[in-house]
């Protein structure tokens, strides 16, 4: 995983279009759009011809004008100014690789989704000797709103199947023709995070097969010199395992696993330094060693409304319902270079309301995945 730079930036476009279908049944809408260099416009959300969604913002605390500090204010038309207004938007803050591994740390058995407090917690990149599993929790380096959407009719939120988010292969071109082509998979590493009291999902969008990327290895992100990080003492140097995973005893070191990386060098591609023991991940999970996984879900399965488990939130009748978006980018995703400062990309964030009819049970939280 990465370190932190903080050259990356992103700016919020929320967008003014809207498309309903299916009358009163189901709409879509087009949500909002980040990307890179981009103004920022208005948006709205319809329902058939006169349904609406308001969303909801808190007012801060630094802005008494704004009304009592943490009453709602509901908009039928969010602008930017708004968005400033309410403590969000800055189209100065840093972009950079962070984590959501170790997530049963805040989303267990325990948890209370209905808590007003609780937030999707994500692990900064690894800086220390000491710290080489965990991490510290994240404070900066991705986005996250927190929304209260309010809605005239039982509906349940699913991601519709036209939301992506896709590399501007065109400013990347412009950018640097020469690593336009790494630029471009800036797109591959993004996640975009949904979490309400119906549970939480990850979405993972450019792939038919989510769920995939490990969160454990050897990485070269502390001295950043083209060899995996290792530690001990002399005569007994071994790479660190990084990331979250169980048993340490089940670590094999094997001269089959010693590396000597071409380039380009990042943090997955690094060589073994001399007189140091090569970690065999390999091997390590053969001896009975369990690597922990990403838990995303991809376009296809969040967009399936026969999944329960895939709804983002439940609004029913008039009630203010919350639901924090976090957007980032996984720093265990293979394609998570430093190029990530200099790369330009869109997401296109749409969803999709589906109605609940009288006679419907209503979905269980303990039917939805955590």
């Amino acid at each position: 995983m990465r370190a932190s730079n903080p050259k990356s930036k992103l700016v919020l476009e929320l967008i003014v279009t809207a498309i309903a279908f299916g009358g009163l049944v189901t709409g879509t809408f087009a949500w909002f759009s980040v990307a890179n260099d981009v103004s920022v416009a208005t948006f709205s959300i319809t329902y058939g011809q006169a349904d609406k969604i308001q969303f909801g913002l808190i007012v801060p605390p630094e802005r008494p004008d704004l009304g009592e500090e943490g009453s709602l204010t509901f908009f039928d038309n969010l602008s930017d100014q708004d968005l400033v207004n309410y403590g969000y938007n800055d189209k100065e803050s840093p972009l950079s690789p962070v984590s959501s591994m170790f997530q049963s740390l805040w989303l267990n058995e325990t948890t209370n989704l209905d808590d007003d407090n609780l937030f999707p917690v994500l692990r900064s990149s690894y800086s220390t000797y000491q710290n080489t599993t965990a991490s510290n929790q994240a404070r900066s380096g991705f986005f996250q709103f927190e929304f209260y959407l309010k809605s005239n009719m039982d509906m349940y939120l699913y991601l519709d199947s036209t939301a992506s988010i896709v590399a501007d292969a065109f400013v990347n071109s412009q950018k640097s023709p020469q690593k336009a082509a790494e630029l471009d998979k800036i797109s591959a590493s993004l996640r975009v995070s949904f979490l309400s009291s119906l549970g939480f999902n990850i979405w993972e969008p450019n792939t038919d097969v989510a769920g995939t990327t490990a969160f454990g290895g050897r990485l070269d992100v502390l001295d950043q010199d083209g060899y995996y990080d290792f530690d001990g003492t002399i005569g007994d140097y071994r790479e660190i395992m990084f990331g979250e995973y169980d048993d340490p005893s089940k670590i094999i070191y094997s001269e089959n696993a010693r590396s000597t990386a071409e380039n380009p060098l990042t943090s997955f591609n690094a060589s073994t330094a001399a007189n140091v023991n090569p970690l065999d991940l390999e091997a390590s999970i053969e001896n009975g060693l369990s690597v922990a996984h990403e838990n995303s879900k991809t376009t296809a399965t969040l967009s399936d409304q026969t999944i329960d488990s895939s709804a983002l939130a439940y609004l029913p009748e008039y009630v203010p319902v919350r639901l924090v978006v976090t957007v980032y980018a996984e720093g265990w995703d293979l394609d998570n270079t430093n190029l990530i400062q200099d790369a330009s990309f869109l997401l296109n964030l749409t969803l999709t309301g589906r109605f609940r009819a009288p006679t419907e049970q209503i979905i269980s939280k303990n039917e939805v995945e955590k």
